[in-house]
């Protein structure tokens, strides 16, 4: 009979739970679980990217009270967070290791789920989880380390790679992400199945891994990052990295999104501008593009800083609100 918290299984029991999906991911490597490290061959012809994020309970995430809000929902977003980044620098996922800080109390069931969604998410974006590390903590506390491969032939789309007379685009609309946390905190209300795709792009968030490699080939030019704390954010990022400055013309909002916002249509420039966790990827190159998924926002000029041209013609200064851990407010 599984043992139901942690406390009771303890580490050695947690390591046993999770061996049969281990095993799969570490299969034929030189060296995988059970050990304290793993050893992977590199016999990639190409050049490695590595990666880490960590999320913190109560400062990336809550258990909200809502049946979308599983820890198979958290695993799969802890590695599309990570493959977001991987992907903003045109590289497929290898190998990630895991480190989790859990409370003694909690429940197995709850970490079997967490590392199905970590298996499942590996399964979709690529890779595989070769190990990690386990620890008491007061609050759940999780960290993956990810490395992945960049072909030879692909450009390094640093975010200092913005020229002027480049063009700025997106691969989605953004603003869902932040209406969906905005839905699980109670501040905003919408009508299935806007409901449900507003809250899954939060907790769920889709990451095209096979875009950012597709772009950081085709284009030699290419400045690219992934939307993780909001559009403008992302665009001060390129802009002061790049010493350049970025005017956006237009914002892209999902049907879901106007339809939650539709009494409140700044509302839903706001979260698009600002939000942040949509984890598509912005880009700037001076190709012009025209097809499906790719939808041009603005352009690079010369300059410093950010601004919204308006329809009438007047421009808005837009400052980085994204997320900051160390700021007091």
């Amino acid at each position: 009979m599984c043992a139901e918290t942690l406390s009771e299984m303890g580490e050695l029991g947690l390591l046993e739970l999770l061996r049969p999906m281990l095993a799969r991911h570490t299969q034929g490597l030189p060296l995988g679980t059970g050990d304290d490290v793993a050893i992977t061959r590199h016999d990639h012809p190409q050049r490695l990217a590595w990666t880490i994020d960590s999320m913190v309970e109560g400062t990336h995430f809550r258990w909200w009270k809502d049946p979308l809000a599983t820890a198979q929902a958290l695993g799969h977003k802890l590695v599309a967070v990570n493959a977001s980044d991987l992907a903003s620098k045109g590289a497929r996922p290898l190998f990630g290791l895991i480190s989790l800080g859990v409370p003694a109390g909690e429940s197995t069931a709850r970490i079997r789920d967490f590392y199905a969604g970590v298996d499942e998410a590996f399964q979709v974006f690529g890779g595989r989880l070769i190990g990690g590390d386990t620890v008491r903590s007061p609050q759940w506390s999780i960290t993956l380390a990810l490395v992945g491969a960049v072909a030879n032939d692909a450009a390094i789309a640093a975010r200092c790679n913005a020229k002027p007379g480049q063009h700025v685009y997106v691969t989605a609309p953004t603003g869902d992400s932040a209406a969906g946390l905005a839905i699980l905190e109670g501040g905003l209300t919408a009508a299935e199945p806007h409901r449900t795709a507003l809250v899954n792009a939060h907790l769920r968030p889709a990451v095209s891994i096979d875009r950012g490699v597709e772009l950081a080939r085709r284009f030699a030019d290419v400045a690219m990052i992934d939307v993780s704390d909001g559009i403008a954010n992302e665009c001060h990022q390129i802009a002061k990295a790049s010493a350049v400055a970025i005017e956006l013309h237009s914002v892209p909002c999902s049907a879901a999104l106007m339809s939650a916002c539709a009494e409140n249509r700044p509302q839903a420039e706001q979260f698009a501008l600002h939000g942040g966790e949509d984890y598509c990827l912005l880009f700037c190159t001076s190709a012009r593009i025209d097809e499906p998924f790719i939808f041009p926002i603005g352009s690079v000029r010369e300059g410093t800083g950010v601004t919204l041209r308006r329809a009438d013609g007047s421009c808005e200064p837009l400052v980085p609100r994204g997320f900051s851990h160390f700021k007091s407010s």
